[in-house]
């Protein structure tokens, strides 16, 4: 990519150099915040004629500044997670050992010979080693931190051991931050020094990734609901819908004593829309705290309460409303004012019934001609629960989620995975990217217990596995996974017995197995 550079001087140079992370700097600032997709370009597609000849002095002024190379230098894309590459996050990595002086000459005369040819790409230098870092638990016996961070845009705070050593006592104990604003100077300038003058831990920020907490709620329910997806028996773990990682996890099995059944009965939460054949058809019960609807509903019903005060209070300039009118004579609008205004309070009945958006969320679905296996299947040798292969799952514990266990999940995406339960529960801002729009759901942070993979370098969890019913080490259900941070490979649970009660208080029903224990 070429285009007319201004010219700039040493100095501007080196106020342009981003130096926010000690194993990463680069110019023109500033850098993408971290955690990032690489996507390596082979030199003929950059779009460089002369790309050899550049490379070649790229490389006499690294040897010149005496500069470690770990591999070779290489042109890619930096992107973020979940979304698509483009121009714009074309870097120049340099792949090199941490040299603070060494770096910052090299970057200078790189910046200068880029500007010179009228290149606008990114020029990183980046100590990889101090990137790729492993994710440990925080052990019960340090104390409680909570990060004092100011409602900036942030999505959540973790506390956990994190960096490049391969034991948790080799990596510090980390504040990990991550912002959907983390480019901010704001953060770093403020917060993130404040936090790292008055925290004796590690602090880090890194850009914020959609936590995946079932964001397509009707067309996830929507795709599960299709007979291609039901035609055999289904075990723990199988996939909830047909189109890849948009779809999610079967936990497992609950049987639910219910009123009023057989046929149809739909919550206020309802998946489906009422004309759906499904609900027309009255052949499936189906619960569901689902957000889009929810939301969806609450904006119709508040859109008509506006419209009905109107109509009885008026518009303040050309109608001046059917109490006005009644008031001043015209008893003919009174029935209509009496209507309109049992209608305004019926809908605000309505609306506090529905409450609001909740985190809290799961879906119960009866399919009268599938059956579920909720047992043990699909283990290996060494696996944390191999040793029950095949014995039924038909217990839960209401103490079940506590610091340090050991527990596993069956998921449609990483299949049987270990993990352990982290110390300090992370907070959350549930928001997530729509259509270029941050979505704050909730309004509020909310707390989850996260697990970590129990092997290191690996995943707990991954796209697709949220609905995992989480199990202790004796096979007991303990949790459900709810969402999972996809760069870090961390999930987040929900205790189970908080979302039996929730089962029970939407269906009004009782939940007869598992069993609690």
């Amino acid at each position: 990519m070429r285009h007319r550079l201004h010219s700039r001087s040493d100095e501007e140079i080196i106020e342009e150099i981003d130096y926010r992370l000690n194993h990463r700097i680069g110019w023109p600032k500033p850098l993408p915040v971290l955690p990032l997709l690489v996507k390596r370009i082979y030199d003929e597609e950059v779009g460089l004629e002369d790309v050899a000849a550049i490379r070649t002095q790229i490389n006499t002024i690294l040897r010149t500044q005496r500069i470690l190379i770990d591999g070779r230098i290489f042109f890619a894309y930096l992107y973020k997670y979940g979304s698509k590459p483009a121009s714009k996050d074309i870097s120049l990595i340099i792949p090199s050992p941490q040299q603070a002086q060494p770096w910052i000459y090299a970057l200078k005369e790189i910046a200068k010979l880029f500007l010179g040819k009228g290149i606008s790409y990114r020029i990183e230098f980046i100590d990889f080693s101090k990137t790729e870092a492993f994710t440990f638990t925080i052990l019960p016996d340090n104390p409680y931190l909570l990060a004092a961070v100011s409602r900036k845009n942030w999505q959540s705070v973790n506390v956990l051991h994190r960096g490049s050593g391969t034991t948790r006592e080799e990596c510090p104990i980390t504040v990990i931050n991550h912002a959907w604003d983390a480019e901010d100077d704001g953060w770093w300038n403020s917060i993130v020094f404040t936090l790292q003058s008055s925290c004796p831990y590690e602090i880090a920020l890194l850009s914020a990734e959609n936590i995946f907490a079932m964001d397509l709620d009707v067309m996830t329910s929507a795709r599960a609901l299709l007979p291609e997806a039901f035609l055999d028996s289904v075990s723990m773990g199988a996939s909830l819908g047909i189109t890849g990682q948009l779809g999610g996890t079967l936990g497992g099995l609950l049987v639910i004593d219910m009123p009023d059944q057989p046929g149809a009965k739909f919550d206020n939460h309802s998946p489906l829309y009422p004309n759906n054949p499904l609900s027309t058809e009255k052949s499936l019960p189906i619960f569901s705290p689902c957000d889009t609807d929810t939301s969806m509903k609450l904006e119709i019903i508040e859109a008509g309460i506006r419209q009905n005060k109107q109509l009885i209070h008026g518009n303040g300039t050309y109608d001046i409303g059917l109490l006005m009118k009644v008031e001043l004579g015209d008893n003919s609008k009174a029935r209509v004012l009496e209507k309109v205004t049992e209608a305004v309070a019926q809908s605000e009945t309505e609306s506090k019934r529905l409450g609001c958006l909740r985190p809290l969320d799961w879906a119960s679905i009866q399919l009268s001609q599938r059956s579920m296996e909720n047992q043990i299947a699909g283990t290996k040798a060494g696996d944390f629960l191999n040793v029950f292969k095949g014995e039924e799952v038909n217990e839960r514990s209401s103490e079940g989620l506590y610091p340090e266990v050991l527990v596993t999940k069956r998921g449609r995406t990483t299949g049987w995975t270990n993990g352990e339960v982290n110390s300090i529960k992370a907070d959350l801002y549930l928001t997530r990217m729509v259509k270029g729009q941050k979505l704050d759901s909730y309004g509020e942070p909310i707390s989850a217990w996260v697990v970590t993979a129990s092997l290191m370098g690996s995943k707990f969890v991954s796209a697709g596995d949220s609905g995992s019913l989480v199990l202790n080490g004796y096979g007991v259900i303990v949790g459900l996974l709810f969402a999972s941070h996809n760069s870090f490979g961390i999930g987040c649970v929900i205790p189970i017995e908080l979302v039996i009660k929730d089962i029970e208080r939407i269906t009004g029903g009782t939940v007869r197995k598992p069993i609690k224990t």
